[in-house]
């Protein structure tokens, strides 16, 4: 609580204490994991990881550590000690569907496919009651990403001759499916059911408008999209992020000031939304209102330190202005949030080309691809680079192979 209401040290203080009156090496590493986590959301990288480290040294079998810390390496890049974490945890508490499906989500992160599934199909195994609901819904998504989408509706229709034809959840997830696959009468018709569901009223029907406008503005129908975000908030006028993607809708349609409007509201809603403030802050930059994109950027930052694409796109917006010692430094944050980011590995090089640095350039695509191989962008960020000043066939880059780019 202190930590949320931006008293650090207190929450520190507190936590020490907690770890110091532990009954129970369970307890302690209990506190230890919450202290990680806490230092995670700010930013402090490695004081995480040493908090994740000090609770295993007290329990090596405390599962829900376990899964936090291989949550936390698969994001700042030890991916062999994430697997190895991940496998601890379900060892020591194999009922436990989220360690199942987080790594199931790791491995399929990773292009391990064959190795996800069969972890998803763990975690439907051992999960109970509404637990095998939130199984079934990862395992569709992660099907839905591999645009498996007979599959994944194989496993909707599953979930619901389990758990009843109104299951919300599931109906509001298929809904979501068809709308990325381009069924969109089919999606209405799944969105539909989802508020028929009993219990589907206020709060709860927010996120279904939310989803539904979005499936209608993909479609085209703008006016319906207006008509479901207006509904999803005053379902609830505290959903940020539904006045964000109505906010982002509207700069689309180049209605700045109703945008404006939006954004506004989303971020008194939930001042602690860094993705709200980050959109409101990109359109001003876009806009030209550059010294209020600034000041936006830093509310998102200062919302969640640990939020990269804020870092990132302030960084950009510093570099096209000139100040590159600033963005050098921004860019800096944004890695130190996310070291695996490849897309802020690329938006500095294509920074240091465009300044005339090119080894500095070549020296960051290349952190960019060892990041993520398959990230077929900054393969071709640099291919295009080199191609420009001329060496892509006799310089440093003219041995590598990259998926998706093909010499000339």
């Amino acid at each position: 609580m202190e930590a949320l209401h931006g008293d650090e040290q207190k929450a520190r203080e507190l936590f020490a204490r907690a770890i110091h009156v532990a009954r129970s090496p369970h307890i302690e590493a209990a506190a230890w994991n919450a202290w990680a986590l806490m230092e995670q959301r700010k930013g402090n990288i490695a004081t995480a990881r040493k908090c994740f480290v000090n609770g295993l040294k007290v329990d090596p079998s405390h599962a829900p550590l376990c899964q936090a810390f291989a949550i936390f390496e698969s994001k700042y890049g030890l991916k062999r000690r994430a697997r190895e974490l991940f496998s601890r945890g379900a060892q020591f508490n194999k009922t436990n569907h989220r360690t199942w499906i987080a790594w199931a989500n790791f491995e399929a992160n990773e292009d391990n496919f064959t190795k996800a599934t069969l972890l998803f199909k763990a975690a439907l195994s051992n999960a109970d009651g509404d637990d095998c609901v939130t199984a079934i819904l990862a395992w569709a998504r992660f099907e839905e990403r591999q645009k498996h989408f007979e599959k994944a509706r194989e496993l909707f229709q599953q979930g619901l001759t389990r758990y009843g034809q109104n299951c919300a959840k599931i109906l509001h997830a298929w809904g979501n499916m068809e709308s990325h696959a381009g069924n969109y009468v089919r999606s209405k018709e799944l969105f539909i059911s989802t508020l028929e569901c009993p219990g589907m009223t206020g709060v709860d029907a927010a996120p279904t408008y939310q989803a539904w406008a979005l499936a209608e503005k993909r479609a085209g129908n703008i006016g319906s999209a207006r008509k479901l975000f207006a509904r999803g908030a005053e379902a609830n006028p505290k959903h940020a992020y539904i006045w964000q993607a109505w906010g982002i809708m509207e700069q689309r349609c180049k209605k700045f000031v109703q945008a404006r409007k939006h954004f506004q509201k989303g971020v008194e809603a939930d001042p602690s939304s860094a993705p709200t403030w980050n959109a409101w802050a990109r359109m001003e930059a876009q806009q030209g209102h550059f010294d209020e994109a600034r000041r936006l950027y830093k509310k998102a930052t200062e919302a969640n330190a640990s939020h990269a694409q804020s870092w990132q796109a302030w960084a950009v917006l510093e570099g096209k202005q000139g100040k590159r010692d600033c963005a050098r430094k921004l860019f800096q944050k944004a890695l130190s949030a996310a070291p695996m980011c490849a897309p802020a590995w690329q938006a500095w090089a294509c920074m240091e080309e465009s300044a005339g640095n090119f080894e500095a350039a070549r020296n960051l695509f290349q952190k960019g691809v060892n990041t993520d191989p398959s990230h077929i962008a900054v393969w071709q960020a640099w291919w295009q680079m080199e191609q420009r000043i001329g060496t892509w066939d006799t310089g440093p880059a003219c041995n590598l192979q990259s998926p998706g780019c093909e010499r000339e």
